[in-house]
């Protein structure tokens, strides 16, 4: 299986300690895996050159990191074995509050509410209406059944904004295509503040 690991970035700047996590990645035999550093305008644009790269170069998966996330060694065996179209991990929102990265969608507002830390269940998988794109394994034959672009933001009249990874995930759910997060698999922010 041959993997591509991207990290999409609207800067040349990737956290030093991030870096560091992807290269001590435990990879399993028989997994081909290239890590790429891929700039672009926005996140957006990098996911989708990421996302076509993958595909112009006969991938069968793609994994996406954020810059600022630190990833377990165990990140890539466990999303492999969710075996399932679109895999995640799980993270804390880079916010002074307990929002998580997963969310649910609330039909009432027709938008996305994030699960808070408090509940999350302890070591299952679960399926999740969205998700921010921590680490996500996503198997490109997801993208083949979607249209180009894959990632966008979208601005509403309403002054909400639906980021480029719910943007993605939210195609998946109208598609009815399982997102499946391991919550035994966090990965962490890496922060820091400058005095």
């Amino acid at each position: 299986m041959k993997i591509l690991l991207a990290v999409p970035t609207a800067t040349p700047y990737v956290r030093i300690d991030c870096i560091q996590s992807l290269y001590s990645l435990r990879v399993p035999i028989g997994i081909e895996l290239k890590r790429e550093f891929i700039t672009g305008y926005s996140c957006c644009q990098s996911r989708n050159k990421a996302s076509c790269k993958a595909l112009d170069e006969n991938y069968d998966a793609i994994l996406f990191v954020d810059s600022d996330q630190i990833l377990p060694q165990e990140t890539l065996e466990k999303l492999l074995a969710i075996n399932a179209p679109f895999a995640a991990s799980w993270s804390m929102m880079a916010t002074a509050d307990q929002r998580t990265n997963i969310s649910i969608y609330n039909p009432e507002k027709k938008f996305y509410d994030f699960m808070l830390q408090k509940d999350v269940p302890a070591n299952k998988l679960i399926k999740v209406d969205a998700i921010g794109f921590a680490a996500v394994l996503i198997k490109t034959d997801v993208l083949k059944q979607m249209k180009y672009p894959y990632f966008k933001y979208v601005e509403y009249e309403n002054r909400t904004t639906l980021s480029e990874d719910l943007y993605f995930c939210d195609i998946m759910r109208k598609s009815n295509i399982d997102m499946i997060c391991d919550t035994s698999l966090r990965v962490w922010h890496s922060k820091s503040i400058n005095i």
